[in-house]
């Protein structure tokens, strides 16, 4: 008789421990698959910083020089850093 008690005893022990097991592996997935959409959405973001940065070094390359003076690149200038300061609060 003890010997199905502890029999019995041993299986529910071994069924709250695969039961904690598999409901702490549910919530793992979970974890991961945010972590997961998160780390897609930084990357989209990066990847849209990245053109626009590189948007406006062209801008800069092909304004050149200027016969009316540093007024239009002093402008272009202060949007550049407007739109990176933009970039990096996002």
């Amino acid at each position: 008789m003890e010997k199905i008690n502890l029999h019995k005893q041993t299986r529910e022990v071994i069924y709250r421990d695969l039961l904690k097991t598999i409901e702490n592996v549910g919530k793992l997935e979970k974890i991961l698959s945010k972590l997961e959409k998160q780390v897609k959405h930084e990357k989209t973001s990066n990847i849209a910083k990245s053109i626009k940065i590189e948007d406006l070094k062209k801008k800069f390359v092909s304004l050149g020089y200027n016969e009316a003076g540093p007024k239009p690149f002093q402008d272009l200038i202060k949007q550049k850093d407007t739109e990176i300061l933009a970039l990096k609060k996002k």
